[in-house]
């Protein structure tokens, strides 16, 4: 919040100007006299390079008048406030300042009290501007971020079309087209587990914020965080930034570490690849191979014996059909299999522990399950669940970790669908999906087809309360067009039904169904909200503003938003209601 506002004074005789600048307390009213002119002319390239808050002005004087000024200085700087200072036989030009926009048409002579007074409510309609630009930015602000959430959260876990992924990623300012990407996984867990009864998560959730913030520094790197366990980076970069990301990201880490030894770090990195395309594909791999690397340490199958600061588990995860190879390990640090061999030994060696490269391409892909949730019917859950567990050995059910690792996939799975479709079920579903407690102690395969079929049906059903139709996501693809464009005079239903790759005739029927109301009264309605926010924080013209959300014709737009508001544009302005 500025401590000061500026002011101006346009005023052709000069003991005029000085006894205004005697007449009241500048500074403590909370103003700084930063500038005068004794005309218009001389006055306009002092205004632009000063920019004062508000300008106070005489309505005559040689070469340029007070309102041509006036005029020119609400073309350009709209906010700044206007006082017009008059005599009594000029004050036929007051409805001609009041059509440009002056706010304040003052009688010469003014008065101390008179001034004090206009110059302390033009302050706090500056300070209530002020306050209302900064929580309207933070609005935008949040919308564009939640904006690039969601984007980042459809690209982890579906292949789209690149030239519909380059096109959103264009409009949200993301540099994504690069030769190379590659994707970092983090998760940070106690290492032990009563731990985490008490305050562990605060910790790790302030470790990772503070991570956060550390890595997005670096050029080319994108952050989401898929879920409580689980933080994802994206690399869009050459191979020399990559490299050189990617020490930094070791350095961070062991930071952390050393602050913190009863946590678990573990980190994985996949491949470089060339195609933004195969973001989900690569992501499914790395986040089951991380979550298998995991599930070894927490069963004691990887013993650790633990060295502050390195890094307790770095992956290379590569993309070899369904084989996941260990690459490498950080420096000297003591990894084990529990058949005794050294991590690190032999880094071509293919693992075969537990068969974890046999586990169906179904049960490691979450677009699967996403799938099942939008277009499936609880009296199929149990069928799908014996369908995406039937390739699973009775070998491999018979491992605890193995049945554990599973169940912690299936969770974050939902996590995944849960937060990147549908965000607001989030707080609803947290309960729903928690994993049994059971889970630890004697995982099972009953309890594992228990826990999916509660929680699938628990998704299911909050999900088609929410969407009630199959057509949620055209009416929700679609809203956001329009709010994208509704500023476009010529915005056209094609172009609406285009978006959504549907025919105009059926995209106006389904939309009226879906939402109760048609195409053109829904663009409407988003109009006159902007307008009226538009109206209420800046001094735009009526014109300005009805150009501003979609109408070339002023007055068509003034009826519209009294037939809406049942109150003229120049009234709510003025907080009629």
């Amino acid at each position: 919040m500025k401590s000061m506002f500026t002011v101006f004074i346009v005023e052709d005789e000069q003991l005029i100007r000085d006894g205004m600048l005697k007449l009241v307390e500048w500074q403590q009213l909370g103003f700084e006299v930063v500038g005068q002119a004794a005309d218009g002319e001389l006055a306009w390239p002092m205004i632009q390079e000063l920019q004062p808050d508000i300008v106070i002005t005489d309505i005559r004087m040689p070469f340029m008048d007070g309102l041509s000024l006036s005029r020119i200085i609400k073309q350009h700087y709209p906010k700044t406030k206007i006082i017009i200072l008059s005599g009594y036989d000029e004050f036929e030009y007051a409805q001609k300042a009041i059509n440009i926009g002056v706010e304040h048409y003052v009688l010469k002579p003014i008065t101390k009290a008179q001034l004090t007074d206009l110059l302390v409510r033009i302050r706090e309609e500056k300070v209530k501007m002020v306050e209302q630009e900064a929580s309207l930015a933070l609005l935008h602000q949040e919308a564009f971020n939640q904006k690039r959430r969601l984007f980042f959260e459809q690209l982890l876990i579906d292949s789209r079309e690149v030239l519909d992924l380059i096109e959103q990623a264009n409009h949200l300012k993301l540099d994504l087209l690069k030769d190379h990407y590659k994707l970092l996984l983090i998760m940070i867990q106690p290492k032990d587990p009563g731990f985490l009864a008490d305050f562990s998560w605060k910790i790790i959730e302030r470790i990772r914020g503070e991570m956060i913030e550390k890595l997005t520094t670096i050029p080319g790197l994108f952050e989401y965080k898929s879920s409580n366990e689980l933080t994802v980076f994206l690399l869009a970069a050459d191979e020399e930034i990559q490299e050189r990301a990617f020490e930094a990201e070791f350095k961070i880490l062991s930071f952390f570490e050393q602050e913190y030894d009863d946590l678990v770090f573990l980190i994985g990195t996949t491949n470089s690849f060339n195609r933004l395309s195969e973001v989900s594909e690569y992501y499914n791999i790395g986040r089951n191979r991380l979550l298998e690397q995991w599930w070894r340490i927490k069963t004691n199958q990887i013993n650790y014996s633990y060295n502050p600061p390195r890094i307790n588990s770095v992956l290379k995860i590569e993309k070899q059909g369904e084989i996941v190879r260990e690459l490498r390990a950080i420096e000297t640090h003591k990894e084990t299999f529990s058949h005794g061999k050294k991590l690190g030994e032999e880094l071509d060696h293919e693992l075969d522990f537990l068969s974890f490269e046999k586990i169906p391409v179904e049960w490691t892909d979450s677009k699967v399950l996403t799938d099942f949730i939008l277009d499936g019917r609880i009296e199929d859950i149990p069928s799908f669940i014996e369908r995406i567990l039937s390739d699973v050995s009775e070998t491999q059910w018979q491992s605890q970790a193995f049945v554990q690792y599973m169940f912690l996939s299936s969770y974050m799975a939902l996590q995944v669908f849960i937060q990147a479709l549908d965000r607001d079920l989030n707080k609803d579903l947290d309960q729903a999906i928690k994993l049994p407690v059971a889970f630890e102690q004697e995982p099972s395969k009953q309890l594992l087809e228990s826990y999916l079929e509660e929680a699938l049906g628990n998704v299911l059903v909050a999900h088609r309360q929410k969407t009630k139709s199959r057509y949620y996501n055209v009416i929700k693809e679609a809203s956001a067009y329009i709010y994208e464009h509704f500023g476009d005079v010529d915005l056209r239903l094609n172009d609406i039904a285009d978006s959504v790759n549907i025919s105009p005739a059926h995209f106006t029927t389904i939309f009226s169904q879906e939402t109760g109301k048609t195409v053109t009264e829904f663009i409407t309605e988003v109009r006159m909200g902007e307008a009226r926010i538009l109206l209420r924080t800046t001094n735009q013209t009526h014109y300005e503003i009805a150009l501003a959300v979609g109408y070339r014709d002023v007055s068509y737009f003034s009826r519209l938003f009294k037939r809406h508001h049942n109150v003229s544009p120049g009234k709510y302005r003025k907080g009629v209601i």
